[in-house]
């Protein structure tokens, strides 16, 4: 009975992921380590990789065998990490934390991981991403040499450059500038379509940018942007529902609303802010009309 226990202990240690202090080396036999720096990346004494900025992507040529394990030397700012960390294509979700420093965190190798040698990932997977200072394979029951190798591939930057993100613009000025006017636009057209339009309530017609309907922040600062965004890009919508949405505005304003002093203010916001900025861009219209 006490020897079933010891062996479900054992087990839990080394698959369920406990962390070891860093001066504390886990147990079993090191086949292969390496250190992980990046420039200008330091905490507690020790350099690291940040996912966030970067992956880790690693090589080694140890056969993979059952009962192996990936060793991390796992950072933690009394908050908790989290990284995808894929061996052998197979991935797996990793959190580790609560100590301000480093500690060693034990990550099981899938058991039906195959091949002559290891091919190791470790990237950003939501949360707040991992800094890691060490990687080590180890054999939890001291079998195998020691004398593998381990390095570390060039990592993936984990947020695009703007070279990848964007095509390199043209050499004439004009067909550049025009290149970035309607890369422009089109971010403008998608936030009215995607965002700002589904703000306008079905039922009353009402513009609620935010949930709530009021002058002075809603349609003094809001309303603007719908208005410029459907003039600029979508016509139909400016005569459609954008319109619509002053008429609404129009309709449910009672009768001196605002000779009342508790609603000047909001009144004179959504002139000054609202419908003096609406008639810059469209002219003498019925938002002129409504000032």
């Amino acid at each position: 009975m006490m020897k079933s226990a010891f062996f479900t202990i054992l087990t839990l240690f080394v698959f369920a992921g406990i962390a070891v202090a860093a001066d504390e080396a886990p147990a079993g036999r090191v086949l292969a380590r390496v250190s992980l720096e990046a420039a200008g990346e330091s905490h507690a004494g020790r350099s690291y990789i940040w996912l966030g900025r970067q992956s880790i992507d690693l090589e080694s040529d140890v056969k993979p065998a059952a009962g192996q394990v990936l060793d991390l030397l796992w950072g933690g700012k009394n908050d908790t990490r989290t990284a995808a960390v894929v061996i052998n294509g197979k991935s797996q979700k990793v959190d580790g934390g609560g100590y301000d420093g480093f500690r060693w965190k034990r990550v099981a190798v899938p058991g039906d991981v195959k091949g002559d040698s290891y091919r190791i990932s470790i990237r950003q997977a939501g949360g707040k991403a991992a800094f890691i200072a060490e990687a080590r394979l180890t054999d939890p029951a001291g079998k195998g040499t020691g004398t593998g190798t381990i390095k570390v591939v060039a990592g993936k930057p984990a947020v695009r450059t703007v070279a990848e993100v964007f095509p390199p613009l043209p050499a004439d000025p004009l067909e550049r500038s025009a290149q970035i006017a309607g890369y422009t636009i089109s971010k403008v057209q998608r936030w009215l379509r995607e965002v700002a339009l589904k703000k306008i309530e079905p039922d009353t017609g009402l513009y609620h940018p935010d949930g709530r309907f009021n002058y002075q922040d809603a349609w003094a600062d809001c309303y603007p942007f719908l208005v410029w965004a459907a003039w600029l890009t979508d016509l139909e919508a400016l005569n459609g529902p954008v319109r619509g949405a002053l008429h609404a505005e129009i309709k449910h304003c009672p009768k001196g609303f605002f000779t009342d002093p508790k609603n000047t203010f909001g009144g004179s916001e959504y002139v000054k802010d609202g419908l003096i900025a609406i008639i810059e861009i469209t002219g003498k219209d019925e938002w002129f009309d409504r000032m």
